[in-house]
């Protein structure tokens, strides 16, 4: 929540400091998440949830933040919207794990004992400390002629009509010499920002209620083992990896503010689909239905959010911090999804309730969000004509 935005303005501080950040970061993360075996293992018990907490929180604070600046390489070194077809594979990562995971919990258990412990941590350590060596040989620099900056650069010496290559020079070192504080400055503060950001952060509410009670509401509702969690979040991936792959199509097609509508459109029916299952009491492996539509839940509104928080800072020199920051505000929502539904279901709310609120909030979220956008496109769509016939 804190660390993105920070460690992302800090890289935009000074051209080249990325990659040592970004290396930096990760290995103090690798170091606290090793740190949790021998917490568990051998520290004294009324020590074990304050040591666990403090690695938990440190290495959030730093490997968290790693993702968000790899974001940020991506998007400047993809062409325009291209950012998904590269995302994607942290979910293939992601899901495939999840599933193996599943099955050594159900067969090796998750007892406090040395078997367990190295059999979850290690193959994550392993893969960690693979991915820290690849940093290395990351190229920490901006793809001229790709990103959106350049992009945003290039039509404004076009409608110019001024000499490019010497109006260019002039632009980039505008970039160089200001600022970080002189940037941010220049970013729009629209109401049209504002209700991106709350709606980034409610979109993120919803997916810390999900990632922290659907383990929960399967095992104790509808009488799911771990197997089912696990093979359920690897159909949580299953359809988010061709909706990734896809999302250029998409945005080029219906820009970041509709695409944002499917996705809020698609909560409603994932939610919807709880609710049906907390009513009935089907068979948990019913779950897997509504985990299919992670992919229009996350990864287009993740693709959609990315593309029109670039978009705001194009020409800035920004997008570490921009990434970094919305990154930072659904996490915020993570959190807060977390924490009033932890409380709801303290004060005996079952889940039948919770889904249905879901629902309810989200639908009026969606319809909100559809007239600000339907507002926005036909008015400029009249501007334009009032505009036309002017000329």
């Amino acid at each position: 929540m804190l660390g993105s935005p920070l460690w992302g303005a800090l890289a935009d501080t000074k051209e080249g400091r990325r990659k040592k950040i970004m290396i930096g970061l990760a290995s103090v993360s690798l170091l606290c998440v090793s740190s949790l075996v021998p917490v568990a293992l051998w520290a004294p018990k009324h020590m074990q949830f304050g040591l666990a907490l403090t690695a938990s929180c440190l290495s959030s604070f730093s490997g968290g933040s790693v993702g968000s600046l790899l974001d940020a390489i991506v998007v400047e070194q993809v062409p325009k919207n291209a950012y998904g077809r590269l995302r994607l594979w942290c979910a293939v990562g992601y899901g495939s794990s999840a599933g193996i995971i599943g099955l050594a919990m159900l067969y090796v258990g998750s007892d406090i004992t040395w078997l367990p412990y190295v059999t979850h941590f290690a193959p994550g350590l392993l893969c960690g400390l693979v991915a820290l060596s690849l940093m290395f040989f990351l190229e920490d620099g901006e793809k001229k002629g790709s990103s959106s900056s350049d992009v945003d650069d290039n039509f404004r010496l076009s409608v110019q009509g001024e000499d490019k290559d010497e109006t260019k020079k002039g632009l980039l070192d505008e970039k160089s010499d200001s600022g970080f504080l002189d940037k941010i400055s220049r970013v729009p503060r629209t109401l049209d920002m504002f209700l991106f950001i709350i709606v980034v952060f409610i979109c993120g509410s919803c997916m810390g209620l999900v990632s922290t009670f659907l383990f929960l509401f399967i095992r104790n509702e509808l009488q799911g083992d771990q197997l089912v969690m696990g093979v359920s979040v690897l159909f949580t991936c299953a359809l988010e990896v061709p909706v990734f792959y896809f999302s250029e199509n998409i945005l080029n097609l219906m820009t970041a503010d509709w695409s944002l509508v499917i996705s809020l459109v698609a909560y409603i029916v994932r939610f919807g689909l709880y609710w049906l299952l907390a009513v009935f009491r089907w068979n948990a492996w019913l779950i897997l239905v509504p985990e299919l539509l992670h992919g229009f839940t996350f990864a287009l509104m993740w693709c959609s959010v990315v593309a029109k928080a670039t978009k705001a800072i194009s020409g800035l020199g920004l997008t570490n911090f921009a990434v970094g920051f919305v990154t930072g505000v659904l996490t915020s929502g993570n959190v807060a999804g977390a924490l009033v539904g932890g409380a709801l279901l303290n004060h005996g709310v079952s889940y039948l309730w919770i889904w249905l609120g879901s629902t309810y909030m989200m639908g009026v979220v969606t319809v909100l969000w559809t007239l600000k956008v339907s507002w926005s496109f036909f008015g400029a769509s009249h501007q334009e004509e009032e505009g036309d016939l002017f000329l």
